[in-house]
């Protein structure tokens, strides 16, 4: 089995898997490290291993209290800098929503999801 983006081969299944991950990943976590394809997924892991019980991060713009660096960080760029955050894993498109960029991959990538 072969590699769809780089044609590398694989005998197993769960290798290629693995290793097609690492050409969509898009998020990473600033505390361990860990890589995800989804904000969503990456969210959780902040949530479930690195939540801080007491932690209070706050927005140095608004004053709005986060519960980890990784939040505030997103808070700010969403919120006060209206960046893109949720990113197309097929090409190097950035979206504000996940229906902007569901929307995006039926229309350019014919995704059918």
């Amino acid at each position: 089995m072969n590699c769809t983006e780089c044609d590398e081969a694989f005998s197993l299944f769960d290798s290629l898997n693995k290793h097609m991950l690492e050409h969509f990943v898009t998020h990473t976590c600033d505390e361990c490290g860990a890589k995800f394809i989804e904000l969503s997924l990456l969210r959780s892991h902040i949530r479930n291993t690195h939540k801080k019980v007491d932690a209070v991060y706050p927005c140095e713009i608004c004053g709005k209290n986060l519960k980890s660096k990784y939040s505030r960080g997103l808070h700010v760029a969403t919120v006060h800098e209206k960046k893109p955050t949720i990113n197309c894993y097929k090409c190097d498109a950035a979206f504000l929503s996940h229906a902007l960029r569901n929307r995006h991959l039926i229309e350019v990538h014919g995704d059918k999801r």
